[in-house]
């Protein structure tokens, strides 16, 4: 029951988490996000395992990003460290704020794009 809120909360949200986190829907993006999940979700193995293939993508077929993509999983394990927390959030009630405020009452500080 709670595996089915979870996925269903995500499927919901996940869209949601992309624009107030301000990851990109590119693999670095994605990467930053699943960190971010895996901080924010208390090591959900779904998470995780995402996060491992994609680290195991990176050995096998493109060694040379592992550098940048360790630095964005960094990024958002730090980002999501430092916010409060996401999950449960009523999205629906806060369409009204701007994005600036939502993101500043999360305590949500957003890498400078580039560093990766």
């Amino acid at each position: 029951m709670i595996m089915n809120l979870l996925g269903r909360t995500k499927s919901e949200t996940h869209d949601i988490w992309h624009v107030v986190t301000s990851c990109d829907t590119d693999i670095i993006g994605e990467i930053r996000l699943e960190a971010f999940y895996v901080k924010q979700l208390r090591f959900s193995r779904f998470w995780l395992s995402l996060l491992a293939k994609n680290l195991l993508k990176t050995t096998i077929y493109q060694i040379e990003n592992s550098e940048k993509y360790l630095d964005t999983i960094t990024e958002g394990w730090i980002m999501a460290n430092n916010a409060q927390p996401l999950f449960g959030i009523q999205w629906n009630k806060l369409w009204h704020l701007p994005l600036e405020d939502i993101r500043a009452s999360l305590n949500l500080k957003i890498p400078q794009q580039g560093n990766n």
